[in-house]
């Protein structure tokens, strides 16, 4: 009986060409599924179109923290480095006030 500190040895039948390439596949999804939402995030960037939000001040500062980098220190500063990735912002909380 294994009580969690010895190690164990799993005995498997070689996968047959099918398996692997099922298994490459799944590989590949999960990739995909991690690298696809920063993907979308770059084309928004590269497309330079305008950006219309209601109340999308934290959005932004988030969707910078994740993939960005940390946001600057003043509130200049990172409008300055926002507006370098995307065009036009427009917040519809303030337009409407």
């Amino acid at each position: 009986m294994l009580t969690g500190k010895e190690k164990g040895i799993e005995i498997r039948r070689p996968l047959t060409d099918i398996e692997k390439e099922e298994v490459k596949k799944k590989k590949e999804e999960l990739i995909w599924e991690k690298v696809g939402f920063r993907n979308m995030i770059k084309a928004i960037y590269q497309s330079k179109l305008p950006i219309v939000g209601h109340n999308c001040f934290y959005d932004f500062l988030f969707l910078y923290s994740a993939f960005e980098d940390i946001p600057p220190e003043t509130i200049f500063d990172y409008k300055s480095s926002l507006g370098s990735l995307f065009v036009d912002i427009y917040d519809t909380k303030y337009i409407a006030s």
